[in-house]
């Protein structure tokens, strides 16, 4: 139940001095600066330029897409590291010539990447070849699938490029309408993965086409078992506790997959970036009394005092529950492959709904 004994548009107006860290990371986080998964830099040794195949990934999810498809066939480097914000991240002038070194640079796309836009058209004319895999997943629009049911057991298997929105400038041309966070659907990242391998076809040496769609099949078998499980583990949920609030919008793609509702969201739009209003909060705060949500899920890449500060709108207090949503979890953990961290999300939501 609501806290009577505080106010809450008192609680709120703190939750709006909090938003300027809130938004960027936690506190005591390192800056996001051009970091690198891998030790040294292949394109300052001259990678790219010789036999040997070298993709630039930005985000770690992708990354690992990709380190799994090349595996021993080239070099991968990821931009980002583990645990940054990839909306907040900031390219450095090294990174920079690592994207025209590369033999193939994979972004995610559809503004995921907020100040990366003009710096991947600068790349391109400068001869550099930039897959935005985003356009290749059938994205959504901002707002479509919130709240729809679960679709009908294997209509997750869709034929290859069917829906796709891959026509020359569509994203450009809705001005940034496409929800960028389709990896939380598991059925778009096998889209991903042929759009992948369909570049690597062209621009890697050393494998024929049929290795290289091998990867895929594998990479994807992989990625089906992991949503099977991830399925399972949510099954535990019933219907009707099916019901998110979230640190920013990044869950539509999961909802729609899973069959869940995203109630709301404490930060407005889908970017980290973004700042609420306290008129939203205090809608947010009656929304979750009323449909009686137990939880607040945020992200590990960003600061939780806004989350905590809504969620101790409520005696007890809400929990906050932080999944990996940007970004892969750090090596060793229950979240360092893209399968893992599927599982790994569904199993903190169902405890966290089911406890």
């Amino acid at each position: 139940m609501l806290k009577a004994t505080k106010s809450r548009i008192w609680v709120l107006a703190v939750a709006m001095m909090l938003l300027g860290a809130a938004c960027g990371g936690d506190a005591d986080s390192e800056p996001t600066v051009g970091v690198t998964e891998d030790s040294g830099s292949p394109a300052a040794d001259g990678a790219g330029s010789g036999d040997e195949l070298y993709v630039v990934v930005t985000t770690t999810i992708l990354g690992d897409l990709v380190k799994a498809l090349v595996g021993d066939a080239g070099t991968v480097e990821i931009l980002l590291p583990v645990g940054a914000d990839p909306h907040d991240f900031q390219m450095s002038s090294q990174d920079g010539t690592k994207l025209r070194e590369a033999d193939l640079v994979v972004a995610n796309g559809l503004g995921l990447e907020e100040s990366l836009s003009a710096i991947f058209d600068s790349a391109r004319q400068d001869g550099a070849r930039v897959l935005e895999v985003g356009d290749q997943a059938d994205p959504l629009e901002w707002g479509e699938g919130r709240g729809e049911d679960h679709e009908e057991e294997g209509d997750h298997d869709e034929d290859e490029g069917e829906g796709d929105h891959d026509e020359e400038g569509d994203h450009d041309d809705h001005g940034g309408a496409f929800d960028p966070h389709f990896w939380f659907d598991p059925s778009r990242v096998e889209k991903a993965v042929r759009a992948i391998v369909g570049e690597l076809i062209d621009v890697g040496s050393g494998l024929s086409s049929a290795e290289w769609n091998e990867r895929a099949d594998n990479l994807i078998a992989l990625i089906r078992q992991a949503a099977t499980e991830a399925e399972g583990i949510l099954s535990a949920v019933p219907a009707a506790d099916r019901i998110l609030v979230t640190n920013h919008d990044s869950f539509l793609y999961f909802g729609e997959y899973f069959g869940f509702e995203i109630l709301d969201t404490i930060l407005s739009g889908g970017s980290t970036l973004a700042q609420p209003g306290t008129a939203h909060l205090a809608e947010l705060v009656d929304a979750i009394a009323r449909e009686g949500v137990p939880a607040i899920f945020a992200d590990t890449t960003a600061d939780t005092r806004l989350p905590r500060t809504v969620a101790a709108e409520f005696d007890p207090p809400l929990e906050v529950v932080e999944l990996y949503t940007g970004s892969l979890g750090p090596a060793g953990t229950e979240a360092d492959t893209y399968p893992k961290w599927l599982v790994s999300n569904a199993r903190l939501i169902a405890e966290a709904l089911t406890g």
